[in-house]
């Protein structure tokens, strides 16, 4: 009687072991390959399509350390970063207490970056590159039509993470170069592009077309116009030419007064391109007031449609635009 008795209890406490080695197992499993379902808000922890297809297609293995002291950690990220491990074999990461690492701290610093609890350091050891990534960076922003402002609408974890992982495996950073000497915008009225431009991993630049020791490089420079108030010289167009014909790309700005019509090298650069001048302002329907911004005509809404250049700005829903004064 006795041993009858033993013997549920031993096949008792070997359902459990095999029930706590099962749950263990499918816990790994679930981690490796990425199955659990994304229950965060916003599904913060959500990997989309074109994430999936830069973490396969990766050059060079990735380190992503996660800055966090023990009972500080923040789930969606680490559920996050689990499915970008799975998704591609060239990313790993790991969590690391700042208090007991004072060195990685110190490595991965630099005259501009500084690294701290919260902050996530996305690392490529073949190009020695690194990108430190801050609460900040994650903060998703939405227009209050109401109110006119901008106000936090979550976080977004995936856009910043894999543009930061595509930055650090890159060859060669592609540089903006601002073009000066025209009377074109300054530093103090392009500076919030030129945030946003660095924040998306580009180095920006200021150059003048008139240094002779000035040759753009048509595979990793874009040459920026923004408004120019006087004509190309003729020795400047000839480096523009040899530059265009090698397959370089411009970007154009206009503003409605610049007198285009007064600059004609600049405007046969832009006709080139596919741009005409027209005198004039757009002006938006009056029975249509969800193309335009509150109240103000000029001030146009338009609509994003998806191209493969907005592909990646609709998929993180950045899809508001204001042009004022178009």
């Amino acid at each position: 009687e006795g041993r009858a008795r033993v013997i549920p209890v031993i096949l008792l406490c070997l359902f459990l072991a095999l029930t706590v080695v099962v749950n263990i197992l499918a816990s790994i499993l679930e981690r490796k390959n990425g199955w659990r379902i994304d229950y965060s808000f916003n599904a913060a922890a959500t990997t989309g399509e074109v994430t999936k297809t830069v973490l396969k297609e990766l050059p060079y293995p990735v380190k992503i350390y996660v800055l966090a002291e023990k009972g500080d950690e923040d789930p969606p990220l680490n559920e996050l970063l689990d499915r970008y491990a799975a998704e591609g074999e060239n990313i790993t990461w790991e969590m690391v207490s700042p208090s007991m690492n004072p060195a990685l701290l110190t490595r991965f610093s630099g005259e501009t970056e500084s690294v701290t609890s919260g902050s996530v350091i996305v690392s490529c050891e073949k190009t020695g590159r690194w990108k430190i990534l801050d609460y900040e960076d994650f903060l998703s922003l939405s227009l209050n039509y109401d109110e006119g402002v901008y106000e936090i609408g979550g976080l977004t974890y995936e856009s910043s993470l894999t543009g930061a992982i595509s930055y650090v495996t890159q060859d060669r950073v592609p540089r903006i170069v601002i073009l000066q000497g025209h009377g074109e915008l300054d530093a103090e009225a392009y500076g919030t592009l030129q945030d946003l431009l660095e924040a998306n991993h580009y180095d920006v630049c200021e150059q003048e077309l008139s240094d002779p020791a000035f040759t753009p490089d048509p595979e990793n420079d874009l040459l920026v116009f923004l408004s120019p108030l006087r004509d190309l010289m003729d020795t400047e167009m000839t480096k523009i030419d040899t530059y265009a014909g090698q397959g370089g790309s411009f970007l154009f700005t206009s503003d409605y007064s610049d007198p285009i019509d007064r600059m004609p090298n600049y405007a046969a650069l832009m006709r080139n391109y596919g741009f005409v001048r027209r005198n004039g302002i757009v002006v938006a329907d009056r029975s249509e007031p969800e193309t335009y911004y509150n109240n103000i005509r000029i001030d146009l809404l338009p609509e994003m449609c998806s191209t493969d250049i907005t592909l990646d700005l609709i998929g993180a829903n950045t899809k508001t635009l204001l042009l004022a004064g178009s």
